[in-house]
């Protein structure tokens, strides 16, 4: 699956490359007023664009990564108190049903029909 994904984002790089340096007009972008104005190509902004927005999808993911994290860590740790409670439980059977010795020659009652 981890290969799938790799080979996906890698097509997915290659064709938004091809399209950026495809599309190399300059343009003037305005932010909030006339005043602030800039004049770069337009593959400058489509590739800004492209870096931002994989920038804040990997961000809008780290939460649940961390908390996926600690679930794992916590599930890692309920697996390890629970294998060491089976020992345990083996431990104490094995001394329940252990067979019980046979008397002593000497301490018997011959019982005679």
């Amino acid at each position: 699956m981890r290969i799938l994904s790799i080979v996906f984002f890698t097509i997915l790089a290659v064709l938004a490359t091809i399209f950026v340096l495809q599309n190399n007009q300059w343009v003037e972008v305005r932010f909030l007023t006339e005043q602030i104005r800039f004049e770069s190509p337009l593959s400058i902004w489509l590739l800004g664009c492209l870096i931002v927005g994989f920038v804040l999808s990997w961000l809008s993911a780290v939460p649940a990564r961390w908390r996926r994290s600690r679930e794992i860590k916590g599930y890692k740790e309920q697996i390890v108190r629970l294998e060491q409670e089976l020992y345990q439980a083996k431990a104490d059977n094995a001394a329940l049903s252990a067979p019980t010795p046979p008397p002593a020659m000497g301490s018997e009652t011959a019982v005679l029909p």
